[in-house]
């Protein structure tokens, strides 16, 4: 109770853009920041396959400025992430990065 209100009780909120939990183990923030991720990469994906040709240097400057900063955001969460946390950025990194580096062959 707060000055008379009931305080309701949550498993999870978001603060000042990233996901707490009552264990403080971030993997809600995790699945937010890959799903975000990933969105931005099907962004870029598009923008590769409508441009054939998409040099290298171009793809990396999109990678850099629209979808690392999805999990760059909070990088103080990283820091005690659980390894299957850590492994499912790692795979959304090599899928872009992958992407972008076949768009150019």
């Amino acid at each position: 109770m707060l000055q008379g209100e009931k305080i309701e009780q949550v498993e999870s909120m978001k603060y000042l853009g990233v996901w707490l939990d009552r264990w403080l183990n971030f993997e809600q923030q995790v699945e937010y920041a890959v799903s975000k991720a990933t969105r931005a990469s099907w962004k870029v994906n598009r923008l590769i396959e409508d441009r054939k040709g998409l040099t290298p240097k171009t793809g990396i400057m999109l990678y850099k400025s629209l979808i690392r900063p999805c999990w760059e955001f909070s990088v103080a969460v990283w820091a005690d992430m659980p390894e299957k946390g850590l492994r499912s950025l790692e795979q959304l990194q090599g899928r872009c990065l992958r992407k972008i580096i076949s768009s150019h062959s």
